[in-house]
């Protein structure tokens, strides 16, 4: 959606429902929908001072798949998106890096 000022508002990628204005660096995940999915991603953020601005969960059925987006305050690396890749329940992960 076009919310003004040349601005875009995302309110779904790939069935999952967010809210989204790629106006920072981001990282969208998809993960199973498993207990400590989520801390494994922020410890890996974490530990390489790699700071959230905003996170939004999604998941269409309880124990299925679910969509994380993570707003950062600043570009994630390649070699940390390699990192989140390994993490055992997580399904993929895009990084949208946008210059400073």
């Amino acid at each position: 959606s076009s919310i003004g000022g040349g601005r875009i508002l995302i309110t779904r990628i790939n069935n999952f429902e967010t809210e989204f204005t790629a106006t920072s660096c981001a990282l969208i995940i998809n993960q199973y929908d498993k207990k400590g999915v989520i801390s494994d991603i922020s410890k890996v953020l974490a530990d390489n001072d790699i700071n959230i601005g905003t996170m939004k969960l999604s998941r269409e059925t309880k124990g299925e798949t679910a969509s994380c987006i993570i707003e950062t305050d600043g570009i994630v690396p390649a070699y940390v998106v390699d990192t989140l890749k390994e993490i055992k329940d997580v399904l993929s992960v895009k990084a949208i890096n946008l210059e400073a």
